[in-house]
């Protein structure tokens, strides 16, 4: 699309780039979200990014068509689902709060600690997220208070 003149938008044009591309995330929700939703009965909240993101930049949540002033070519864009946690159009957002979060953070070595529980807690921890994660948290910290207690494992 040329860039000497301003575009103008034509909605009810139907000149479309191809909807999100085959292998997105939302391609894969689009051909099996329902089913999991049906086998494996997610929360709420889970229910609700499926069926945001498999719409997201499609013709379902509506589009907006540029029609360039001087060459007329046309360019449809999908508009987005706009959930925080989707990776199709709040990539950049989520990247953008990375990069400020780095700059607060002080010039220090950092170690990442990832502390799991056993898979047979999932069901527990579902139906009583606040008290399993809540002990989890605190088993994590006492860990990290006794290893750092213990001269050996401080030892570079």
């Amino acid at each position: 699309m040329c860039r000497k003149t301003p575009l103008r938008t034509a909605p009810d044009q139907w000149h479309a780039y191809p909807v999100s591309e085959p292998n997105s995330i939302g391609a894969f929700f689009r051909a099996h979200g329902e089913r999991y939703i049906q086998t494996y009965r997610p929360h709420q909240r889970a229910i609700a990014f499926i069926r945001s993101v498999r719409l997201c930049r499609t013709p379902g949540l509506g589009r907006v068509v540029y029609t360039c002033k001087g060459c007329g070519e046309q360019v449809t864009i999908y508009k987005s689902c706009g959930n925080s946690q989707c990776p199709v159009c709040q990539a950049i957002k989520r990247e953008q709060w990375a990069d400020a979060l780095q700059g607060k953070l002080l010039r220090i070595p950092y170690v990442h600690l990832v502390f799991t529980m056993p898979h047979q807690l999932n069901g527990l921890a579902r139906s009583n997220k606040s008290a399993v994660y809540n002990i989890l948290m605190r088993a994590a910290w006492k860990t990290v208070l006794a290893q750092m207690k213990d001269k050996t494992v401080l030892r570079a």
